[in-house]
């Protein structure tokens, strides 16, 4: 009896060890393919101002590429990056790029400009995954819609779908469900980007 338990509980630990190495294997990989994403898009960003990283956790260290990717990413000026190459500068230059962050509302929790100098991989990843999202967004409600013959019968099926049978006005939910139904999620942000906030 006892012989039985003992080969039970070994197979056990060999199954929750086996599952444990196969987690982190799958958790690094994951890593990797974001890693490999995100230096593509900061590439695509800095090739604007014809600048360029070969390594995402590197080259992000001294701040000042940082510095350059969220000028290219807000169209505004930051202030100058510090010159030095030792820690403090480096420290000077990422607290002046998170600064700029916090002033723009983008939130980071727990991220000092200590974890980017240091190297910390999954901060890192986070940040740029945070800017990611947070630009990408923004530069999508800025785009000026286009005034032309095609957008605006676009616009005006798109509209017809606001009304329900006899041309009474549908109540909010049906509303979204019927603009979802016909135009999707991308037609239903640019009813939004395209609404006058000035008539409200």
């Amino acid at each position: 009896m006892s012989g039985e338990r003992a080969v039970g509980s070994r197979s056990d630990s060999r199954s929750h060890l086996f599952e444990t190495q196969r987690i982190k294997v799958l958790a690094d990989e994951r890593q990797l393919v974001q890693k490999k994403t995100f230096t593509k898009w900061v590439n695509s960003h800095l090739a604007k101002i014809t600048c360029r990283i070969d390594d995402l956790y590197s080259d992000l260290r001294d701040g000042k590429m940082l510095i350059r990717l969220l000028e290219v990413l807000s169209s505004e000026k930051l202030p100058r990056p510090a010159r030095g190459n030792m820690r403090i500068h480096k420290l000077e230059n990422n607290g002046k790029a998170l600064s700029f962050l916090k002033t723009k509302d983008v939130h980071l929790e727990n991220m000092g400009a200590h974890d980017i100098v240091d190297g910390n991989a999954r901060l890192t990843l986070g940040l740029i995954g945070r800017l990611y999202c947070d630009f990408r967004f923004k530069i999508l409600l800025s785009r000026k819609p286009e005034v032309s013959r095609n957008r605006r019968r676009r616009d005006r099926r798109r509209m017809r779908c606001c009304y329900g049978v006899r041309g009474r006005r549908l109540d909010t939910g049906m509303f979204i469900l019927r603009i979802l139904r016909r135009v999707g999620g991308m037609g239903l942000l640019s009813m939004l980007s395209s609404i006058n906030t000035d008539r409200i």
